[in-house]
């Protein structure tokens, strides 16, 4: 009995030993295999640095010669047709009696999405509400830009009163951007990159950031600030180029989408837009000079959409939003969006009509619209909808509201007291989007834009033929207008037809 205990306790004791020495040598083989990763990355990164280290020199020396002459376009301005000021009010419980199609001048295609860039791992909090600009080792220092709030906080290199412009010609420039790629100024483009990934920040608020970094860096200097601005989007491979006129530097960039009342110059197919801090520059230029080539590794063009709702500060104010049953809607809007929005270019309807709004926004205001349309036919449902739009949104033209033309973000819409038409169509596109999932097109008149949905079924009234299928108009600008209602003074007017990507249903 004694020698079986004894065997038993043997067993139990090698089993403990060989099991310990398992997980000893998996510990031991994570720790292989981690390290070997790591210097894999390390290596990799080296690599990486030393080939655009390389480039950096090879850019460097071909501005250091002489530019070209380029003409300079003047901005498109939008549609100058006035929006109708006094807008017709429709007969209580009216509704359509007969099909009516109607005829299609244009077709606007949807946005082609691009690809999603993988967000890499921020190791530090580059949000904080008090940030410190001493030095803090060796050639770095920490400061901070206010852009956005919490102030963003970036190391960068300490030489920044060292660098500077000696004039603004070929040579100098070429000298500058020289001293840049010397001092390791792409460590701060990949910390923009990643604060831009982890807070859903588009390509556009990109470009923001860099130039508030700029003028943090660099202040009163603004030849200075084009330079590294430029520099900056190129180590992001974004399309962008160094441009004078007369003792003045300026920045051009490509941009996809078409923007209003901006300059801009083409080459190679693109719009390089103008963007400088001071309009004035180039208000009576007609040419400009700048090199006639790119960085190498440029390819990107500044994409104006929004692919995912803004992860900003913390500024909020509440706003009610009025239903068509008299209840009342209380949404909070995020400020910082709203002040980001609030400068952002004028561009095409689509950028719009295709932003996500933030989880809280359609938590609020979805998931309320959602239990009323709730077991409606798909009809009632849309007109509920149009009901929603036409109690919630009062009408004015931005010329009225703002003093100049702006399209708004959906968030706009809910915060700001008055919209117009486009206004109305855009926040209804969405909604139906979003809680029915039907496909909806934007109607581009002249002076005026309403929506048309793809609604299942017959349906009366104002309609047009698509390749996918039949779409009825519904006009929200048109109040108290049931699906497929035209306003009497576009019913037979040829229009274009801006189509709208898909959006994932709130669910």
């Amino acid at each position: 009995m004694k020698n079986t205990k004894l065997l038993l306790t043997l067993a139990v004791f090698v089993l403990a030993s060989s099991l310990y020495a398992q997980d000893d040598d998996f510990a031991k083989y994570k720790e292989r295999q981690s390290r070997t990763y790591n210097e894999f990355k390390d290596r990799e990164k080296s690599e990486y640095r030393s080939f655009q280290d390389s480039i950096n020199k090879e850019f460097a020396s071909h501005i250091s010669k002489t530019w070209k002459e380029y003409s300079v376009f003047v901005g498109e301005e939008p549609e100058k047709e006035p929006k109708p000021k006094n807008i017709p009010v429709a007969e209580p419980n009216s509704a359509p009696e007969n099909k009516v199609e109607i005829e299609i001048e244009e077709i606007v295609e949807p946005v082609e999405i691009i690809e999603e860039e993988v967000l890499e791992e921020i190791t530090e909090d580059v949000f904080e509400e008090d940030v410190t600009t001493e030095a803090s080792y060796d050639n770095t220092s920490r400061f901070s830009i206010d852009l956005f709030n919490p102030k963003i906080a970036l190391t960068d290199v300490n030489v920044f009163s060292e660098i500077k412009l000696s004039g603004t010609d070929e040579k100098s420039v070429s000298a500058l951007w020289g001293k840049f790629a010397d001092n390791a100024y792409a460590q701060t483009a990949y910390q923009i990159k990643n604060i831009a990934l982890n807070k859903n920040i588009n390509d556009y608020g990109t470009y923001l950031l860099i130039t508030k970094t700029a003028q943090t860096l660099f202040p009163n200097k603004p030849n200075e600030q084009v330079v590294y601005t430029v520099y900056m989007l190129n180590q992001l491979g974004f399309k962008a180029k160094i441009a004078r006129t007369g003792d003045n530097l300026i920045a051009l960039i490509s941009i996809r989408q078409l923007v209003y009342k901006r300059s801009y110059l083409n080459y190679e197919k693109d719009s390089f837009y103008v963007f400088t801090s001071n309009p004035e520059e180039i208000k009576n230029c007609s040419s400009i000079y700048t090199y006639d080539n790119l960085m190498k590794n440029c390819s990107k063009s500044i994409d104006l959409n929004f692919y995912k709702p803004l992860l900003l500060g913390d500024k909020v104010k509440y706003v009610t939003v009025k239903t068509d049953d008299a209840s009342e809607i209380n949404v909070k809007i995020n400020l910082e969006d709203i002040n980001f929005f609030n400068n952002y270019p004028h561009t095409e309807m689509q950028v719009y009509a295709n932003a996500e709004m933030n989880d809280e926004i359609n938590n609020a205001l979805l998931g309320t619209l959602s239990k009323q349309i709730d077991g409606k036919s798909d009809l009632d449902a849309v007109n509920y909808l149009l009901d929603f739009i036409y109690a919630s949104c009062e009408y004015k033209t931005d010329g009225e509201q703002f003093g100049y033309e702006k399209p708004m973000f959906c968030e706009e819409t809910l915060y700001y007291p008055y919209s117009d038409c486009e206004d109305n169509s855009i926040l209804f596109s969405y909604l139906v989007r979003k809680l029915l999932g039907f496909d909806v097109v934007l109607l581009d008149y002249p002076g005026h834009i309403a929506t048309a949905v793809k609604i299942p079924g017959e349906v009366n009234g104002s309609y047009l033929q698509l390749e996918d299928g039949k779409y009825i108009v519904c006009d929200p600008t048109y109040y108290g207008a049931s699906a497929g209602m035209s306003m009497p003074q576009y019913q037979n007017v040829k229009l274009s037809v801006i189509e709208l990507n898909r959006l994932k249903m709130y669910e």
